[in-house]
């Protein structure tokens, strides 16, 4: 009995440890993944922050919106990113990769917009306008 019983306690270790593994390498590549895909050529345009929500586990974001093509796309900022929070309506760039064709933008804190721009290219910029 007691050698069916370390063999089940070998077994159920292993599992766990391929598990953590397992867990270990999601994390990193979604990590490094995050990280390579803004080195991706990427084009601009702009998003405005829409309003604001506290996640259970994490501090306060900011929810912004753009367009890419006829498609509206929405993502999500901490605000701790801005150097003074957002007021709602706010305009900012956003990078997108260009292969993604507006999927995964990342607003730009650092970039407000704050003169009235004419017109946004429907696909966007392939630099970001100065």
């Amino acid at each position: 009995m007691t050698t069916n019983s370390a063999l089940n306690n070998l077994k159920e270790n292993k599992k766990g440890k391929r598990f953590l593994l397992g867990v270990i390498c999601l994390f990193v590549v979604f990590y490094v993944g995050n990280k390579l895909i803004y080195r991706l050529p990427l084009n601009y345009t702009i998003g405005w922050v829409t309003e604001y929500y506290k996640p259970s586990r994490s501090g306060r974001q900011a929810i912004f919106e753009y367009s890419v093509g006829n498609t509206d796309f929405q993502g999500s900022i901490s605000l701790s990113s801005f150097k003074e929070k957002p007021e709602l309506g706010d305009s900012f760039y956003v990078a997108f990769p260009k292969i993604f064709k507006g999927r995964l933008g990342k607003l730009l804190p650092d970039h407000r917009i704050l003169d009235n721009i004419n017109s946004i290219p429907i696909n966007g910029w392939n630099e970001m306008p100065k």
